[in-house]
């Protein structure tokens, strides 16, 4: 069993830690309402569990192998990053999701996330 790395948001390795059996299997809500408001919060936790990339440096069959930390659950389904969104023009709403070989497409409908039955949140994927 491979032990995972733990990765600073700079991409420089700062310990091995050994996580037999763990796995990262966040609900929506979860990832919203408890990760990315600590993270808005700037409230880190002691372990970081979601990577902070420039998926855009990135084309989307690169991830996560050529991320800077590319030992994260390789046979797992789905990746999470923090990354910063960019805007197609100075004064739009449009999101830059252009990389260096072509660009990260939204795939289906904006996902609501709900807590205590309040929409917090409407998720997107891209791919």
């Amino acid at each position: 069993m491979e032990t995972p790395e733990v990765c600073n948001g700079e991409g420089d390795q700062e310990e091995e830690i050994s996580l037999p059996g763990f796995r990262f299997h966040p609900t929506d809500e979860e990832l919203v309402s408890f990760y990315l408001r600590r993270k808005v919060e700037k409230r880190p936790l002691s372990i970081e569990l979601i990577k902070q990339i420039d998926i855009y440096k990135h084309n989307p069959w690169d991830l996560p192998y050529g991320s800077s930390c590319s030992k994260m659950g390789l046979g797992d389904k789905e990746w999470y990053f923090y990354c910063k969104r960019g805007r197609k023009y100075k004064n739009s709403i449009r999101p830059n999701r252009v990389t260096g070989s072509g660009f990260w497409k939204a795939t289906g409908i904006d996902k609501g996330v709900y807590s205590n039955g309040v929409l917090v949140k409407a998720l997107k994927l891209i791919g």
